[in-house]
C-alpha cells in the first residue's frame, strides 16, 4: 500500500493479514508520506516518504498483490489511484466503497477485486493467492479496462462529442 489514507482504511487489511499470517509468509509494505501506521507485526514493513510515479511503478512490479485502502464517500468518484496503479498489473484489492462501484464486471471479474468484509477479504487473498486461474482472470480484465480507458481513447471520445455539440 502507498499514499496518506487515514489510519482506519488499513484496519481491514491489518486484521486479515493477522488472520493470515499463520498460513503464509509475506510482507506487507506500506509507505506513506503523512507518518507510520500505529501497527507493529512482523510482516508489516513499513516506510515514511513520498513516491515518485516511477517508483510507485517499481514497487507494484515488485509486489504480488497491491492493497489499496479507499474509505466510503456520499458521492460515485473514480478512484485515481486505482486508475494509475492498474496498468501494471498488479491484482489490487480494494474495499467496497463508492470510489470502485462503477468498475465493470470483464469476463465474471472486476479489473479489481473488491471485497465486503474482513472475512471476504481473507478469501478473496487466499484466491489470489492459491487460484492461479482467479489471478489470471483478474490480471486479464484489469488489462482490458486499462486498454479500453487509455488517454487517447477517452480523449478521442470528448473530441468526437465536442464535434458533435
Amino acid at each position: 500500500s502507498f499514499g496518506r489514507q487515514p489510519i482506519n482504511e488499513y484496519e481491514d487489511y491489518i486484521k486479515a493479514l493477522d488472520a493470515l499470517s499463520s498460513k503464509f509468509d509475506f510482507v506487507y509494505r506500506v509507505v506513506r508520506s503523512n507518518g507510520l501506521l500505529p501497527f507493529e507485526r512482523p510482516w508489516l514493513k513499513q516506510e515514511q516518504k513520498r513516491l515518485y510515479h516511477d517508483e510507485v511503478y517499481r514497487l507494484l512490479h515488485s509486489s504480488d498483490i497491491h492493497l489499496l485502502p479507499k474509505g466510503q464517500t456520499r458521492y460515485v468518484v473514480v478512484s485515481s489511484t486505482l486508475c494509475q496503479c492498474l496498468g501494471a498489473l498488479t491484482p489490487t484489492v480494494v474495499p467496497n466503497t463508492r470510489h470502485f462501484e462503477a468498475l465493470p464486471i470483464i469476463d465474471g471479474v472486476k479489473p479489481a477485486v473488491v471485497y465486503e468484509n474482513v472475512e471476504d477479504l481473507k478469501e478473496k487473498l487466499v484466491m489470489l493467492i492459491e487460484d492461479e486461474e482467479f489471478r489470471k482472470k483478474v490480471i486479464k480484465a484489469s488489462e482490458r479496462f486499462v486498454e479500453e480507458n487509455r488517454s487517447d481513447k477517452i480523449a478521442r471520445r470528448f473530441v468526437k462529442l465536442f464535434e458533435e455539440l
